[in-house]
């Protein structure tokens, strides 16, 4: 095999090579961004080789586009039982690419809800305030019921205060009770100032659901799992 010579075995068609195959796939996409994004919409950057050269990237890091001329190394990476990554195909310039959009994702929802979160916790100065954040619910009632199910939306302010002016009028104002009630009640007036204070809403994501703090125009605190 000394003398092979490999250009000539390809212009004879003794060997094969895929069309892809040594193709850079950023280069290709980036020389046919302008169909890409009229197809997905913008990018949000150039794509680049990112460690993976068989895989070019677009987008800001937490979220973007990845796209491979491989199906099967797409399916791998992203396996099909992965619920916010799915694998799409699209063609390009005339040929088939393999993508995975995760720009807007719920998971990209959910790790932003989580940050707004820990920022609205990071926010009170109540530690009976930040404890609520933390669990999810108050000691007296449910802000999102069972934290599995849709539920209506809760004014917990006051719910609160019907709850004390109940204890209140059966003289049960020096019971346990009534400390659990009116602890919660100034909980939820600070957490409601200080949602009101981060835009009036805070959402995140739980198991399949939202869990959602608004505010309404008289500053009580509402609650509700959707």
């Amino acid at each position: 095999m000394d003398n092979f010579d490999l250009r000539k075995y390809l212009a004879e068609g003794r060997i094969h090579l895929s069309e892809d195959e040594g193709q850079n796939i950023a280069d290709f996409l980036n020389a046919n961004y302008k169909e890409i994004a009229s197809k997905l919409g913008n990018p949000g950057s150039n794509f680049e080789i990112i460690g993976d050269n068989k895989v070019a990237t677009a987008g800001d890091g937490n979220e973007g586009i990845d796209i491979s001329f491989d199906k099967n190394h797409m399916d791998k990476l992203f396996p099909k039982d992965d619920p916010y990554n799915e694998v799409k195909e699209l063609t390009i310039a005339g040929k088939v690419v393999y993508y995975n959009d995760y720009r807007g994702s719920k998971m990209n929802e959910e790790r932003k809800g989580q940050d707004k979160l820990d920022d609205l916790e990071a926010a009170l100065t109540d530690q009976h305030a930040k404890n609520v954040i933390s669990s999810g619910r108050f000691t007296t009632i449910d802000t999102f019921g069972n934290g599995e199910d849709v539920t209506p939306l809760k004014n917990v302010t006051k719910e609160l205060e019907k709850e004390l002016e109940y204890l209140k009028n059966n003289d049960m104002v020096d019971t346990d009770e009534y400390d659990d009630a009116s602890d919660d009640l100034e909980a939820a007036q600070e957490i409601a100032q200080v949602v009101k204070k981060m835009g009036g809403e805070v959402a995140y994501g739980g198991d399949g659901l939202m869990y959602v703090y608004t505010v309404n125009g008289k500053g009580d605190l509402l609650g509700q799992a959707v």
